[in-house]
Formats: C-alpha cells, structure tokens, sequence
C-alpha cells in the first residue's frame, strides 16, 4: 500500500519532533494547502500547538517541515524567557544539543541506516514491560528494537532521546544476548522510546 502525501507529512512530524525535544509536549498537526500559498504555520506556544499547513505551490522543498518545526522550536524558547534562567538556559542547552545532532545524523548521509535488536523475537510479536523490582508490568505492541547507523567505522546505537531507561535497558543486554540486525513494519515507539516492529525478519546475527 502506498502512503499518501498527507500520511508521509504526518510520518515527517513525528520523525522530527522526536528530534526536537523542545516539542515533546507540543501537538503539531497537518492540514493540506487550501489555496496557492507557499507555505504557512499557525504557532501557539502558550498552548504548545501548531498547525502546518500544505506547500501550496511546486513540489515540497524536503527540508520543508523541520523548517516549520525549528520555527516552533525557537517560539518554545521565546516563551521560556518569562520562567526562570535556569530552566531557558537548560532548554537552550537542549535545543543547541538537538540541532548538533541534526547536523551529525546529516554528515553521516553515507551510512547505511538499520534496526538492531538485543536477544531473539518473541513468538507473538511483542516485547514485555518492565520495571525494576516490579518485573514485567506489561506488553509492548511490538518488539523492541534500536535504531542504528553502519559505516566504515562500525555499527552505532542510536539511543532514543538519550533516554535513561533504554540506557538501562541496553546495557543489561549488550554482553548476555545475541545482536541481530532486522527488519519489520514499523508499529509504534515503547515506553522508552524505542521503535517497535512486527513482521521481523533476520537479516543476520552480528554476534
């Protein structure tokens, strides 16, 4: 089946935002052009939303929604101004880290991108939950996996949103399990952050 102009736009959104951690609690929504106009976004930083609207006129420039999100971006650090310095300068901090990153995963454009997961596929599909001395709490929708990047240096992690449980969680599966890369549909993101798939196949066991 293939996606839509709307649903890829929409699929572009969530990537970026996942970038931009600045946006984590911000509702950013599409709306296809309704007119000839270039290009236009509605941003209520108060509110944490935004409205993105179609490019109206030509093909969509491909940098076109990170453009309008960098945009919601610096409006959050503008609203930030009346709180305290120390939470601005931790959020600019923040903002300036998301955009180095940016500017890394681009140099990085020669590498080929990939999904590792740590020990084997469940049999229905679906990572457990867990947390600490409580054990497993629940299911995923999916199996958890990492996103990573393979160059002629080797395979890296990438860690979602320098999240600490998926550090946790990584780290207690690095030396016990075996590393495969795989591939699968894309179904959701976990409790860490992680993506989720089903349909898994092996394209082969790293180690």
């Amino acid at each position: 089946m293939i996606a839509s102009l709307g649903e890829k736009i929409v699929d572009q959104i969530r990537r970026h935002k996942r970038s931009l951690r600045l946006l984590e609690d911000w509702k950013v929504s599409y709306l296809p052009p309704m007119r000839a106009m270039r290009a236009c976004i509605s941003i209520s930083p108060g509110k944490r939303e935004a409205v993105i609207f179609g490019f109206g006129l030509g093909n969509t420039p491909p940098d076109y929604i990170l453009h309008e999100l960098l945009h919601c971006a610096i409006r959050e650090l503008l609203w930030m101004t009346r709180r305290k310095s120390k939470e601005l300068r931790r959020a600019e901090e923040i903002f300036v880290q998301d955009i180095c990153n940016l500017f890394r995963i681009e140099a990085l454009q020669d590498t080929r991108k990939l999904f590792i997961r740590f020990g084997g596929i469940p049999e229905d599909e679906r990572s457990g939950i867990f947390d600490g001395d409580r054990g497993k709490v629940g299911q995923e929708v999916g199996v958890s996996v990492y996103e990573a990047i393979e160059s002629e240096r080797g395979i890296q992690i990438l860690m979602p949103q320098q999240n600490l449980g998926a550090c946790a969680t990584l780290c207690g599966c690095i030396d016990r399990m075996p590393v495969l890369e795989v591939i699968g549909d894309l179904v959701g993101y976990g409790s860490d952050g992680e993506p989720l798939l089903r349909n898994i196949k092996i394209i082969r066991q790293l180690t």
